[in-house]
């Protein structure tokens, strides 16, 4: 009897140490996964200040591309109304004509 109680007594000895490895190993794991939540918690917050970040460039661009559309808007209205040079020499000629009907006036 005395040499089964010494046999279940190793049993458990055995026992014993195999679950303080486990538990070791368990302590590891858990250490690690606290550590992977923590990356996490950093990853979570660099992505909400992208998203932030991506938000206020959107607006920007929004803006510019209103301003690009009012300036487009001006450059046709600038294009319709301005003075070409073909206009500059029709009335730069329209002077000259003037200017020799009043010589011939001038000179009857």
């Amino acid at each position: 009897m005395e040499k089964k109680l010494d046999l279940i007594l190793q049993k458990l000895d055995k026992i014993e140490i195999q679950l303080e490895s486990h538990s070791e190993i368990l302590n590891s794991h858990t250490k690690i996964l606290e550590h992977h939540s923590e990356i996490l918690a950093r990853h979570t917050e660099i992505l909400d200040s992208h998203g932030e970040t991506l938000h206020s460039h959107s607006e920007k661009l929004e803006q510019l591309e209103a301003k690009v559309e009012a300036n487009s808007k001006d450059l046709e209205l600038i294009k319709k109304t301005m003075v070409t040079q073909s206009d500059l020499h029709y009335y730069d000629q329209k002077i000259s004509e003037h200017d020799r009907e009043i010589m011939k006036i001038k000179l009857s």
